[in-house]
């Protein structure tokens, strides 16, 4: 990754305030695309429908977020990081908005709007921080922007419910939809430097919407990465989909409690981004603290689907915590490693060539834990079946570790 360079004439804002408002727009929009799970026990049964059918909702904003990383290459390369992040916001906003309405057939357009504005999100905030990070603090960074994930998904656990005891689900929405609104004037004043260096003449269509799909492929190293990225988010959105009725409805515990557990998972993830992102500044070895994570969360998804109903809550929450951290941990450490290995000065295209593999990820992590719950099985067993893919890609990892090693010999 090339060193952060001002564009001419024009001064690149200061790490430190660029990484406030990146971690309190992701922060922020990550509250929206956690909420289907975090809502599903009150507005499932509002819409007529089960709590399953959060897995399909789920596997729709995965589908929509891959339409939306197809485009990522040429919007990038016409409008730049900052206007991408922007558009990103304000298709994030309309999809919450359409979700309030509580008419069917909005809601389930509303999962392909949230898609979409999802899809734009990461690459977009990639290009940004590829221009501002420090290659020497890359991993520390990468990690910090990535901190304002877990904290959205954590505050939607302890916000909605809260907000359920005051008003209705539908004004909560709106509520969050106002939120991410206003994070479009933030971002304006550092669109200009940010975004020099765009081509308006960008071609969005045609060879630009397969380009960062081949671009992932062809390389070795980013499609090991993106094979990663997909089995490690099978276990990240079946645990953002489900976790909060797997506590409601099999465990027993209330809505505010399940909710303030998801809340502690996700803090377990913000201190792993953190502490991950540190050491691998301090040892370089991408394959390696990958490897570790992804054994971690497939471990940790056993341990989740073991809970008992017995379990006192003290005991649940640091499962959820324990778990949370090593199944959603991993984000930050793999963008920092797409971001290096990626060809100079495409970062943000390799992220959404990546993306195919995560939103596939996106599909069958939920689809596949409401498939088991439709045939008669249970949360459990779900989680257990997700948790082979994390360990499956583990040891490839920690495989290609030795190997790269063995090379430099």
């Amino acid at each position: 990754m090339p060193p952060p360079q001002s564009p001419p004439g024009l001064q690149l804002p200061k790490l430190g305030p660029f990484l406030f408002v990146m971690v309190l727009a992701q922060a922020i929009m990550s509250m929206c695309f956690t909420a289907a799970g975090v809502l599903a026990p009150v507005v499932a049964p509002a819409l007529g429908v089960s709590t399953a059918a959060v897995g399909p909702y789920a596997a729709g904003l995965g589908l929509a977020s891959l339409v939306g990383g197809m485009f990522i290459d040429g919007v990038l390369r016409r409008h730049g990081g900052a206007r991408t992040m922007q558009v990103s916001i304000v298709f994030t906003a309309a999809g919450v908005l359409l979700a309030a309405t509580g008419v069917p057939a909005l809601v389930v357009l509303s999962c392909v709007v949230l898609g979409l504005g999802g899809g734009m999100l990461v690459p977009a905030a990639i290009v940004l921080l590829a221009k501002v990070a420090p290659p020497h603090k890359a991993g520390i960074v990468f990690a910090i922007n990535q901190c304002g994930v877990p904290v959205g998904f954590g505050l939607s656990g302890v916000l909605f419910p809260l907000l359920l005891q005051y008003t209705t689900w539908q004004v909560s929405l709106c509520i969050t939809a106002a939120l991410v609104l206003a994070m479009v004037p933030l971002i304006q004043p550092m669109r200009a430097a940010l975004d020099q260096g765009r081509s308006p003449g960008a071609r969005l269509g045609g060879r630009a919407l397969i380009d960062p799909m081949r671009l992932a492929w062809r390389e070795r190293r980013l499609r090991l990465l993106g094979w990663m990225a997909f089995s490690l988010t099978v276990g990240q959105i079946a645990l953002l989909a489900h976790m909060v009725s797997y506590l409601k409805v099999e465990i027993g515990f209330s809505h505010v409690q399940a909710g303030g557990a998801l809340f502690l998972s996700q803090m377990g993830a913000l201190v792993v981004r953190l502490a991950f992102g540190w050491l691998l500044d301090r040892i370089g070895r991408y394959w390696l603290v990958l490897g570790v994570m992804a054994m971690a969360s497939g471990a940790s998804a056993l341990a989740l689907a073991g809970l008992a109903p017995h379990l006192t809550y003290i005991g649940m929450c640091v499962m959820a915590a324990v778990a949370g951290g090593c199944m959603m941990g991993w984000n930050a450490i793999y963008f920092a490693a797409v971001s290096r290995m990626a060809p100079e000065g495409r970062a943000g295209t390799a992220v959404g060539g990546t993306q195919i593999f995560t939103a596939t990820g996106s599909l069958v992590g939920p689809l596949l834990v409401s498939a088991v719950l439709k045939s008669g099985g249970s949360y459990a067993l779900g989680f257990c079946l997700v948790a082979l893919f994390a360990l499956g890609i583990g040891v490839r990892l920690l495989r290609a570790d030795v190997l790269e090693r063995r090379a430099r010999a």
